[in-house]
């Protein structure tokens, strides 16, 4: 998700942690920045692969967002409990989060659903190629 993100523009941040007198508070996976002409957004990711995770975790993430500040959050998994699939689409929904599930763990696979959840990613038009082009020297 990273990677996907990375090439598409956004400053990443991986492994974010925050301590409080030696206290693990929270790590979160990705920060994602994208910066345009006009302003600057970040959105948090919380990504998961296998069965491991559970509600909490995307309860957690809302928590993180408040916490930081960071207003756009998304919950990505590649795998679910497809039992589960659509309350946990439903709580991330009532959460304010975006909730992705990808089947397809390459970059390919990860960038359509990124975009398929209207995420810029590097194969969209917009600010993205004009940030590109400006850092390639192009006008």
């Amino acid at each position: 998700v990273a990677a996907a993100l990375q090439s598409s523009g956004y400053y990443i941040d991986k492994n974010v942690a925050d301590q409080y007198d030696g206290t693990d508070l929270l790590e979160l996976d990705v920060v994602a920045t994208r910066y345009s002409p006009a302003d600057r957004s970040e959105a948090l990711f919380e990504v998961k692969s296998g069965h491991d995770w559970k509600f909490a975790d995307i309860f957690a993430l809302r928590g993180w967002m408040h916490y930081r500040g960071i207003e756009d959050g998304i919950f990505f998994a590649t795998q679910c409990n497809e039992t589960r699939r659509k309350a946990y689409s439903i709580a991330a929904e009532r959460l304010g989060l975006k909730f992705i599930l990808c089947d397809d763990p390459r970059t390919t696979g990860v960038q359509a659903a990124l975009a398929g959840a209207g995420i810029t990613v590097a194969n969209d038009v917009g600010e993205h190629d004009f940030l590109a082009l400006r850092l390639l020297g192009g006008t």
